[in-house]
């Protein structure tokens, strides 16, 4: 027998908070199983590098929680029992067995959690692991994408199903996708594409035409990003053309970084930058503000080789626009540059990042998820950091203000009190950031002229690789 209903990811937006609602979720069929062709043992193992878990060895660990529950168990002469109290607590539900090299059987359930009700006697279902994913995201849309993959592994993994559903992976297109089909385009190709996608009515789309005709403004930023930063997504850490940390003048032992420390009553701290290079970087983001012309850029790159070669890392990451790292790729441990980079401004017209973004994307120490967002509010792919890796921005910025509008002007001329009065989300930034402040020059005259050659270069390449041929500019 076939399960009874059908779980898209469209289905799982589409309905997300009436869901419990729909009687083709609501009615448990125990006695439904399905058997799948070939189970893919290494599909929650990937899931579960993508996605951090929570696990503990009882319900009542997530007692609060409203969100998707997996759970494994022993005692198989209770399924049924389980079955019916899992129900009761969610409104998806699907119990599975799944084969496991070396471990024999493993029975699992996994549910979504619809109230508080703690499960009842746990002991006598044998339960020995629970373990809940972190959604991850403000909008519903990123949740609900993250709970179909993560239901989506679970369904691979298993020999047999018990259930009220099945996951089905129809044709999803997301910004990933288009980019990679798009990656060898030019411009005109691109442009071609899109308008044969709007020009196709409505009714009569397909997935593809429909996403490309909703999100054109932004598919075609994000592919022009790419085109732009093809060649500075990767540097190497021993690149001849970055400044040697032992040459720029002045030295790195008498820049002073500035930190406000809410853990420590908001007193503002400052260190040299070889204590950035030796430590510090494992903890904050180095923020090197000051006028353009000023040698940030390769300064920011000799910092980046300097943490590259202490922590054995061949390259860095160096962007202008977040949205071309790699997604769901990035190297753990890998420096990560930004480069003419403000939080006030998200790239292109996609307006200022929420404040939790701001603080991911400052959030050395512990990381985390963001993610690309299009004109329907759908997910362009995840960009992932994993702890501990560090991040250099530069900015034009005269003031911390003028980098994050969530931190006062004046901030290190307030007194302790009045720092910590500010509010939570200014305090989390300034707890994640350090501010050098370029008053002079920072490399000799030579090193940026060679900088600016290098700009130079890079512009040329561009306009030879983007106005040729039938584009070519008469």
């Amino acid at each position: 027998m076939e399960p009874t209903g059908v779980l898209t990811k469209e289905y799982i937006k589409a309905n997300t908070m009436m869901i419990s609602k729909l009687g083709i979720l609501v009615k448990l069929m125990v006695d439904t199983t399905s058997t799948t062709d070939e189970p893919d043992h290494t599909a929650w193992s990937r899931h579960a590098s993508e996605y951090n878990v929570d696990r503990a060895a009882d319900m009542a660990t997530f007692f609060k929680r409203m969100t998707l529950t997996l759970i494994h168990f022993t005692e198989t002469k209770e399924a049924g029992r389980l079955a019916a109290e899992l129900h009761r607590l969610g409104d998806i539900m699907a119990m599975g067995v799944m084969v496991m090299p070396g471990q024999g059987n493993i029975h699992s359930a996994i549910f979504r959690r619809n109230n508080y009700v703690v499960l009842p006697e746990e002991e006598v279902f044998g339960i020995t692991e629970v373990i809940v994913p972190r959604l991850a995201g403000r909008q519903t849309a990123n949740q609900t994408d993250q709970s179909y993959r993560f239901i989506e592994a679970w369904v691979k993994m298993q020999t047999t199903i018990t259930a009220n559903f099945t996951a089905v992976h129809s044709e999803v297109y997301d910004g990933d996708v288009i980019i990679d089909e798009w990656k060898n385009h030019e411009q005109v190709e691109v442009l071609n594409d899109i308008l044969a996608c709007k020009s196709v009515p409505k009714r009569k789309r397909d997935a593809r035409e429909q996403y490309v005709a909703d999100n054109a403004s932004m598919l075609e930023r994000l592919w022009r990003a790419g085109k732009e930063t093809q060649t500075k997504k990767y540097m190497m850490t021993n690149d001849p053309n970055i400044p040697r940390i032992q040459e720029l003048v002045p030295f790195p032992s008498t820049y002073v970084f500035t930190h406000v420390d809410p853990e420590d009553g908001c007193r503002v701290k400052t260190f040299s930058g070889v204590d950035f290079i030796r430590e510090r970087h494992l903890k904050l983001t180095g923020i090197f503000c000051g006028p353009a012309g000023y040698g940030k850029t390769p300064v920011a790159k000799s910092f980046a080789s300097a943490i590259s070669m202490l922590n054995e890392k061949p390259y860095f990451y160096m962007v202008s626009n977040l949205d071309v790292l790699p997604r769901d790729d990035l190297k753990s441990g890998t420096v990560n540059v930004f480069d003419e980079f403000n939080l006030n401004n998200r790239f292109g017209s996609m307006g200022e990042y929420t404040n939790d973004e701001k603080k991911i994307i400052l959030d050395v120490a512990e990381g985390g998820t963001i993610y690309g967002k299009g004109s329907n509010s759908k997910s362009t792919g995840s960009i992932h950091w994993e702890k501990s890796m560090p991040r250099l921005i530069t900015s034009n910025a005269s003031c911390p203000n003028d980098f994050c509008r969530l931190i006062p002007r004046g901030i290190f001329e307030m007194t302790d009190n009045e720092r910590c009065s500010l509010s939570n989300d200014t305090k989390a930034i300034l707890k994640r950031c350090a501010f050098f402040f370029a008053t002079v020059p920072l490399i000799p005259e030579s090193m940026r002229d060679a900088h600016q050659t290098e700009q130079f270069t890079d512009s040329t390449e561009r306009f030879d690789r983007i106005f040729q041929g039938s584009n070519a500019i008469r």
